[in-house]
């Protein structure tokens, strides 16, 4: 077989079996959801992979976006520990849900009122949003 028609047949198999690609690891995100992460964990993979905070995975989710949804023994912590981290997140609205994430704290009735306050404090650009 030719080096064309060899090319000419890797092409053809390749358009006839769409291979998905498939979603990158990421330690940070992964952390974000597990249940009951232990801050060390995550502080961990944060200093392993810190671009990581930055980076939006296949559905265009920040870390932030998980522990804000993902709600585990610590998601405090978790939260504030990111926001610490990566301030610039709080600027970053979910991209299924639209919310900021001071909104989906707000959204939340468990989540302390401190703590939706303390995220929208890092970004005064989103006052916007009060009503006064």
């Amino acid at each position: 077989m030719s080096t064309t028609n060899k090319q000419a047949t890797d092409v053809t198999y390749a358009k006839h079996h769409q291979l998905q690609q498939v979603p990158q690891f990421r330690m940070v995100h992964s952390c974000t959801r597990i249940k009951k992460c232990p801050i060390n964990l995550l502080l961990l993979a944060m200093k392993l992979h810190p671009e990581q905070l930055y980076q939006a995975d296949e559905y265009g989710l920040i870390p932030l976006h998980y522990a804000i949804r993902h709600r585990n023994m610590s998601w405090y912590d978790i939260i504030e520990t990111i926001v610490q981290t990566y301030p610039p997140a709080v600027t970053v609205p979910d991209p299924q849900t639209r919310l900021y994430p001071f909104m989906a704290l707000a959204v939340d009735e468990r989540a302390p009122l401190t703590a939706v306050y303390s995220v929208l404090r890092l970004c005064p650009e989103l006052d916007r949003f009060l009503i006064v």
